[in-house]
C-alpha cells in the first residue's frame, strides 16, 4: 500500500513539473514569434521615416533620374530619365517601389508628346500617387532623346569560325570586351586518318586523269607527295591548334563547340558531320569526344542543322550529354519548323535561338547597326557574325557605339540567363 502512495505521489510530481516546463516552454516560443513577426512586419518605410528626406527623393534615385524641372503649364514636377528602358519599364519600377513604402497608386497614363521644329518626339507619362504620409505627388515622367542609362541594354558578339587564318586570330586577340567563338572541333583536331585517306584518293585520281592525258611525269611519286600533304597540311593545324590555345587564355574569350549537323547542304567538305542515321550512342559519342576536346565550352550551337531540328529523337541523342554538363544550347538555323525549344523543356537545359548574319539578305554594316538598335528596343539581343576580313573594319569601334547608346556588351552565357 505503502509503495502504491509513493508512486502516486511521483506521478503527480512529475505531471507538476512537466506542466511547469510546458508553461516556460510555451512563454519562450510565444516571446520568439512575437520577435519574428515583429521582425517581419517591419516596413522599409520605418528606415526612411527617421529621415527628413521626402519621399520623391528616394524615388528619384531608384529611377534614375538625371534632371528635374518644373511644367509651364502644370503644376507637375517632370522628371528626365535616361534613354533605353521604355516608358513602361520606368511606370512599373515606380509603382512597385511607391507600393514597397506603402504608397498609393492614384493614376498613371502613359503619353506622347508630339515633335515639333525644334524638339522631338520623346516618350512620356504621368503619374500621381499618395505617399507613406499622405502627401500626394504629380509628376511628369519624360525619357531624354539624348542621353542613354548606361548598360540599360545587353549585347553578346559571336563570331562563326569559318576561317582560321592568322589575321583572324590577331584581330580577335585585341578586342577588348566579352565575345565568343565558335569552333567546329574536327576542323581543330581532325581525324588524321580521314585526311591521307582523302588526300590519297586526290592524288591518284590526279595520277588517272594526267595517265589519260599521257602527262604523267616520270618522278610522279604517290607516296612523296602524299607524305608532303600531310606535312603542309599538319603544320597548320598545329599552327591552328597554338593560336586556340591561346584564345582559350584570353579573358574576353570563351568557346562553344558548333559541330556540323544533318543538312542537305553537307559535302564531303564537311568535317565529321553528327547524321541523322546514326545512332543514338555514335551520337552520344560524337558529342562527348567534342566536349572533351573542349573541357572549357560554354555549350554547343548548330551548324547547318536545318534537318536536324526538325527531328525531336535526334535532338534528344544530341542534348543529353550536353544536360549531363550544364551547358546552353543555341539553334542557329532560323528554322520556323525548328523542334528545339520544345524537346529542350523535357531537360534541366538553357536554349535559345538566334539568326545569325546572312549575307545573302544585307551588308555587315547593315546587320550591325540593325542588331544594335534592337538590343536597344528589346533590351538584349545577339551579333553573330563570320569570321572574316571585311568584318573588321566595321567592329573598329563596336564597344564605343554600343556605349553611347547604353549598351552593354556580356558574354553570353549572362545573356542567355538573363532572357530566360
Amino acid at each position: 500500500m505503502r509503495s502504491t502512495k509513493i508512486i502516486l505521489a511521483s506521478i503527480a510530481l512529475l505531471l507538476i513539473l512537466l506542466a511547469f516546463l510546458g508553461y516556460i516552454f510555451q512563454a519562450d516560443l510565444e516571446a520568439i514569434f512575437s520577435q519574428t513577426k515583429e521582425q517581419a512586419t517591419v516596413s522599409p518605410v520605418a528606415e526612411i521615416a527617421k529621415d527628413t528626406i521626402p519621399y520623391k527623393e528616394y524615388l528619384k534615385k531608384e529611377l534614375g533620374v538625371i534632371e528635374v524641372k518644373k511644367n509651364r503649364k502644370s503644376s507637375r514636377e517632370v522628371w528626365r530619365l535616361g534613354k533605353g528602358p521604355a516608358i513602361i519599364n520606368y511606370l512599373l519600377k515606380a509603382q512597385n517601389h511607391i507600393r514597397l513604402y506603402e504608397g498609393k497608386i492614384l493614376d498613371m497614363e502613359q503619353t506622347y508628346v508630339v515633335s515639333t521644329d525644334k524638339n522631338p518626339t520623346y516618350q512620356s507619362a504621368t503619374l500621381d500617387f499618395i505617399d507613406f504620409k499622405g502627401d500626394t505627388i504629380n509628376i511628369e515622367l519624360q525619357i531624354s532623346n539624348e542621353i542613354f542609362v548606361d548598360g540599360s541594354s545587353k549585347l553578346a558578339i559571336i563570331f562563326e569560325g569559318t576561317n582560321y587564318d592568322e589575321y583572324g586570330f590577331e584581330q580577335l586577340s585585341k578586342q577588348e570586351y566579352p565575345f565568343t567563338l565558335l569552333l567546329t572541333p574536327a576542323e581543330i583536331y581532325p581525324d588524321t586518318n580521314l585526311i591521307r585517306d582523302s588526300k590519297r584518293k586526290a592524288i591518284l585520281n590526279k595520277q588517272g586523269e594526267l595517265k589519260k592525258q599521257k602527262a604523267l611525269p616520270a618522278d610522279f611519286n604517290v607516296s612523296r607527295l602524299l607524305d608532303d600533304e600531310m606535312k603542309k597540311f599538319n603544320s597548320r593545324i598545329s599552327i591552328r591548334q597554338t593560336n586556340i590555345n591561346i584564345l582559350r587564355n584570353n579573358p574576353y574569350c570563351s568557346i562553344v563547340i558548333w559541330p556540323y549537323l544533318e543538312s542537305t547542304k553537307l559535302n564531303s567538305t564537311h568535317s565529321s558531320p553528327i547524321r541523322m542515321y546514326h545512332t543514338k550512342a555514335a551520337i552520344d559519342e560524337a558529342v562527348r569526344t567534342s566536349l572533351e576536346q573542349f573541357p572549357d565550352a560554354k555549350g554547343m550551337a548548330t551548324r547547318m542543322g536545318e534537318q536536324a531540328v526538325e527531328h525531336p529523337n535526334f535532338l534528344r541523342a544530341l542534348l543529353e550529354p550536353i544536360q549531363d554538363k550544364s551547358l546552353i544550347f543555341l539553334d542557329l538555323t532560323a528554322m520556323q519548323s525548328s523542334m528545339v525549344n520544345s524537346v529542350c523543356n523535357e531537360y534541366s537545359l538553357t536554349c535559345d535561338a538566334f539568326t545569325p548574319y546572312n549575307p545573302d539578305n544585307s551588308t555587315i554594316e547593315y546587320y550591325i547597326t540593325k542588331t544594335l538598335k534592337e538590343a536597344r528596343k528589346y533590351g538584349n539581343t545577339v551579333m553573330i557574325l563570320p569570321l572574316k576580313k571585311d568584318i573588321w573594319k566595321y567592329l573598329q569601334n563596336i564597344k564605343e557605339q554600343a556605349s553611347t547608346q547604353g549598351t552593354e556588351i556580356i558574354p553570353l552565357t549572362d545573356l542567355i540567363h538573363l532572357r530566360q
